[in-house]
C-alpha cells in the first residue's frame, strides 16, 4: 500500500494533535500535583496560640528553628500577639522592680532586731 500525500499529511497532523494532547494531559497533571502540595503545606502551616492567625512563611520557618532564637521568644504566638506578652512581662518585671522587698521571716523578725 502506497501513502498518498495527503494521507500522510492526514496521519503526520493526527500524531501532532495526540502529541499535543498528551503534553497537555501532563501539564494539567502538574498543575494538579502542585496545587494539591500547596494545599497539603498550607493545611501544616501553624496558627497563632493567642487570635488563631496562620503563621506567615517568615514567623513559620523561625518557629521551626525555635529554640535557637535568642532573648524573649514565643514561637506558638504571632508577631502581634508575642509583642503584647513581651510588652505585658516588661510591664510586670517594671512592676516588680517597683514595689519594695519585705524582710523575710514574717512575725518573728520582730523580735531579731
Amino acid at each position: 500500500m502506497t501513502w498518498h500525500g495527503s494521507d500522510q499529511v492526514r496521519a503526520d497532523a493526527r500524531r501532532q494533535a495526540e502529541q499535543e494532547a498528551r503534553q497537555q494531559e501532563y501539564k494539567e497533571q502538574l498543575r494538579r500535583e502542585a496545587e494539591q502540595q500547596k494545599a497539603e503545606r498550607e493545611a501544616r502551616r501553624p496558627a497563632c496560640a493567642g487570635c488563631g492567625t496562620k503563621f506567615t512563611d517568615g514567623r513559620w520557618e523561625a518557629a521551626e528553628n525555635y529554640p535557637k532564637q535568642v532573648g524573649r521568644w514565643h514561637p506558638t504566638l504571632c508577631g502581634e500577639c508575642e509583642e503584647r506578652v513581651v510588652e505585658a512581662e516588661q510591664q510586670a518585671e517594671r512592676e516588680d522592680q517597683a514595689v519594695p522587698k519585705q524582710k523575710d521571716g514574717g512575725w518573728l523578725s520582730r523580735f531579731r532586731t
